[in-house]
């Protein structure tokens, strides 16, 4: 091996070896914050337990509101409409 060449694979092995720090660094954050997330919920899970009364209201009136919009849309094409075939 020339000395240049030598250069060249300590300088790439040096480069493998940051990279592999670098991936093992960004899996422990990783790591971190999914098992903070599992602990926020798991305590939340214990310490808010949902009543089922409110949540099945809260979708009926969602869907009652998209309802209400898809009504108001069918409402202004036809008005659209209108005002088209009563142009000249």
């Amino acid at each position: 091996m020339y000395p240049q060449d030598q250069h060249l694979a300590a300088a790439l092995q040096q480069q493998q070896q940051q990279q592999q720090q670098q991936q093992q660094q960004q899996q422990q954050q990783e790591v971190a914050t999914i098992q903070e997330l599992w602990c926020l919920y798991s305590w939340q899970q214990q310490h808010i337990p949902p009543p089922p009364q409110q949540q099945q209201q809260q979708q009926q009136q969602q869907q009652q509101q998209q309802q209400q919009q898809q009504q108001q849309q069918q409402q202004q094409q036809q008005q659209q409409q209108r005002l088209e075939l009563e142009a000249p």
